[in-house]
């Protein structure tokens, strides 16, 4: 869980000074206009952090019902 909780700490950094994204919008069309795939993906990882962080605990099975 740490690494991906390091990995999502730095992406939210270089996001949020717009680094490297400009290489992204050269080469890639569907970058043009935004970078929605990677702030999805971002919340991809952070749920991936919450479900790890919940699988630890004994109530893990109800983890996620409503």
């Amino acid at each position: 869980m740490q690494l991906f909780e390091v990995i999502l700490k730095q992406y939210k950094q270089l996001r949020s000074r717009g680094a490297y994204l400009q290489n992204y919008t050269k080469e890639h069309p569907m970058f043009e206009n935004s970078f929605e795939e990677f702030d999805v993906s971002a919340a991809v990882v952070q749920e991936l952090i919450e479900e790890y962080a919940a699988s630890e605990r004994e109530d893990y099975a109800k983890w996620g019902q409503p």
